[in-house]
């Protein structure tokens, strides 16, 4: 069965498990570096707020055997519990100064994101984008965020300079920077299975207002292979911590060198300290390597 029939069918028998209270509808949903995906949109009558689900896992699913009413079923569970449990009210949305506390940034790639940014209030920043979102909701299973689109800076009576300022008090504290080492990165994956004992942080917690943390010489820097993950709590979209206040200029002076800043993903960045011995061969074989 090809994706588009695939679609069409779900669709189908989740709207005869939802009932005429629910209209649904496929949306093509641009997302990161050009990337189109196809949402199933499950909008209950007189909600201002549906949920969307994704199906290309459940392509995948049903391609390894899973049945199209077993996939069905699942979706309709999904939604309900979303409704059920979602934290935001019909009206929140439209309301922008009970949003504010809520605006965050997060980088993309400008030339992979043509699309995309053509209706996103964007900032340029190298050959990058910040964009911003509202952090609506965070739980041990994920994070509910709504990507901030030109008619929402309408609604609001907002700009982009207004959006950057408020993103980047924001972001640092919703969001604080955690960086490691790569010895520590993989000793953390080995914890999880119960046979390696973490170290140390490079980061410091330190509570304050701000609800960010500085580097803070917390253990030497010993590690045979200099380099550095900075990322954010949550591990995802972190590559914007880069961008934090005095972030990189405190984790230079601590190890009085200065930092090559290595791409990684949107997710994270990696950190090198400037070694002479270091060519652009072999940076550049440093950076395909980790991804």
């Amino acid at each position: 069965m090809i994706y588009d029939v695939f679609q069409k069918i779900i669709m189908q028998k989740v709207q005869s498990k939802l009932g005429e209270d629910y209209l649904l509808s496929i949306l093509k949903i641009p997302k990161n570096n050009g990337m189109v995906l196809s949402g199933l949109c499950v909008r209950k009558k007189g909600d201002s707020i549906s949920p969307t689900v994704y199906l290309e896992s459940y392509y995948q699913r049903f391609q390894e055997g899973e049945s199209t009413d077993t996939l069905a079923a699942d979706i309709v569970r999904l939604c309900t519990e979303c409704r059920g449990s979602c934290p935001i009210t019909p009206d929140l949305l439209d309301d922008f100064s009970r949003l504010r506390d809520r605006v965050a940034m997060r980088l993309i790639h400008t030339r992979s994101n043509e699309v995309l940014l053509q209706d996103t209030p964007s900032i340029p920043w190298l050959d990058l984008s910040i964009v911003f979102y509202l952090l609506l909701d965070r739980t041990p299973s994920g994070t509910m965020t709504v990507l901030i689109r030109s008619q929402h800076m309408e609604l609001w009576h907002t700009d982009t300079e207004e959006l950057h300022r408020l993103a980047a008090a924001n972001t640092p504290r919703l969001l604080p920077p955690r960086l490691e080492s790569m010895t520590q990165v993989l000793k953390d994956c080995g914890a999880s299975l119960g046979f390696l004992a973490p170290e140390n942080s490079f980061l410091k917690e330190e509570a304050g207002d701000s609800g960010s943390s500085q580097p803070s010489p917390a253990s030497e820097p010993h590690d045979p292979t200099p380099l550095y993950v900075l990322t954010n709590s949550s591990g995802v979209d972190g590559a914007c911590a880069m961008l934090y206040p005095d972030v990189l200029k405190n984790f230079a002076a601590y190890l009085k060198k200065d930092l090559i800043i290595l791409p990684s993903s949107v997710h994270e960045v990696l950190l090198v300290p400037d070694q002479s011995c270091l060519s652009a061969n072999q940076l550049t074989n440093m950076i395909l390597q980790a991804n």
